[in-house]
């Protein structure tokens, strides 16, 4: 007993001269540190407003010595004309130093891209001593690319990909849009296509069907679209399957994915348990991530951006609002609030939280059941589902397909050419009220489209 308390004695002494020692080191760093009499401040454009960047914003003023971000909120002071006063503060000089870009709000950012709005960021990396293009996980950074130009990062992306059995769809990932069209031809009932339980309208079906494809209907390093290919035609075609109206009831079609009744576009969002369950309990056997059809046959599933940034090239400040955006892909990727929550964690940018993702995601069943015992029954919820279902955890080979995924997606998923996506949607009633025939809507949509584009560039 005595031996103890002189041990823990000693212990308690060397951890006090130790946090005596730390404690000085740190009062002469910081006694060294120039601190300006006043931050300097940036601006941040937003079309929308999340905890999360909340988070991004307060953590950084907390930390950062030099620099503090003031918020500059479109949508709250200007409602749906957010984009119209984001372009008057462009041509008046007055636009923020870093913009979040929301591709929600229909944000040209093609054009914003081609005209020099916004800085390189691979300048600004290839700059830094403390960050690399090689920290980031290629597929994702490329994705992000304009002319071999990085005009926008995001933090983390999501994965959006349709997905089916093995046995019907094949082991490959991608597939052509004869392949698409033969699967739904011997499939009418496949989710999400399902006139029965689809949530799509005729006109929705349509429109989304391009948005998920965009490559095969525009070329934007031509400046060319093609509303007049074989391909729009057929969508029209097929589109007559579908409702008047969306569906917003909810169905319960759990015996579809059992019965060779399923193409199910999914957001896939990481390695963790509860993804690999939702695929195990709805497909029973081996799936594809087949991704939406492409003219080539390539995988066409796309990433969808979580919080994506760029910086201003009006700045005055470019250091600052670098250090605000490296904030986000360094320090604050690995505090302590994204960390915790790893399990469920999107896609990050960068390699190193990827790579601890996956340890944790092949730890998930070990951690859990050495806290409740090998008898304990894990049991989640899965939409579209009765009940709840026993979860089931990744295997190694699980992981290796969902990072074969990750690269091999080449594509963002974009809602930024509004005024063609409206134009669809005027112009499709026509076509199912029969007044006018497929080719000829496909004609005026080429023609307004076509006038678009060119008035972009």
């Amino acid at each position: 007993m005595k031996l103890c308390n002189t041990l823990t004695m000693k212990k308690v002494i060397s951890i006090f001269l130790s946090v005596l020692i730390l404690s000085t080191l740190i009062a002469c760093k910081n006694e060294n540190a120039i601190v300006p009499d006043e931050k300097i401040k940036l601006s941040l454009g937003i079309m929308f407003t999340t905890d999360f960047i909340g988070r991004i914003v307060n953590d950084f003023n907390e930390l950062n010595l030099n620099y503090e971000i003031e918020i500059k909120d479109y949508f709250a002071e200007n409602g749906n004309a957010s984009i119209t006063m984001y372009n008057l503060d462009l041509i008046s000089g007055n636009a923020p130093d870093i913009m979040l870009i929301s591709q929600d709000t229909f944000m040209p950012l093609r054009s914003y891209f081609d005209k020099g709005v916004f800085i390189d960021l691979y300048e600004l990396i290839d700059a830094d001593a403390d960050i690399n293009r090689e920290d980031f996980v290629e597929s994702i950074i490329k994705a992000h690319e304009t002319n071999g130009k990085l005009y926008s990062i995001s933090d983390s992306v999501v994965i959006q990909t349709l997905t089916g059995k093995t046995s019907l769809v094949g082991a490959d990932m991608g597939q052509t849009w004869d392949e698409f069209f033969a699967f739904l031809d011997e499939h009418p009932e496949a989710l999400p296509f399902s006139p029965k339980t689809s949530i799509f309208s005729k006109e929705n079906f349509v429109v989304q069907m391009v948005l998920n494809s965009l490559s095969t209907f525009i070329d934007e390093d031509k400046n060319e679209c093609y509303f007049e290919a074989d391909e729009f035609l057929k969508l029209l075609e097929y589109a007559w399957r579908f409702p008047e109206e969306r569906r917003d009831d909810n169905v319960d079609v759990s015996g579809f994915y059992t019965e060779d009744k399923l193409l199910l576009l999914n957001h896939f969002s990481g390695f963790n348990y509860l993804n690999i369950t939702g695929i195990d309990v709805l497909f029973k056997e081996e799936i594809t991530y087949k991704g939406f059809p492409v003219n080539d046959g390539s995988n066409g599933a796309l990433f969808l951006p979580n919080a994506r940034f760029a910086i201003t090239s009006q700045t005055q400040n470019i250091e600052g609002a670098w250090e605000f955006v490296k904030f986000i892909l360094t320090d604050f990727q690995n505090s302590g609030w994204i960390e915790k929550s790893d399990f469920g964690s999107d896609f990050s940018v960068r390699k190193d939280k990827i790579n601890r993702a996956v340890v944790a995601a092949l730890g998930d069943k070990d951690r859990i059941f050495e806290s409740h015992g090998d008898d304990y029954k894990h049991e989640i919820y899965i939409e579209g589902i009765p009940g709840f279902v026993e979860a089931v955890f990744p295997t190694e080979e699980d992981v290796q397909k969902i990072i074969d995924l990750v690269d091999s997606t080449t594509k963002i998923w974009r809602q930024d050419y509004y005024i063609i996506w409206m134009t669809i949607y005027e112009e499709l009633p026509a076509y199912f009220n029969g007044q006018k025939t497929a080719e000829d809507v496909a004609r005026i949509i080429q023609s307004k489209a076509s006038i678009y584009l060119a008035e972009l560039n």
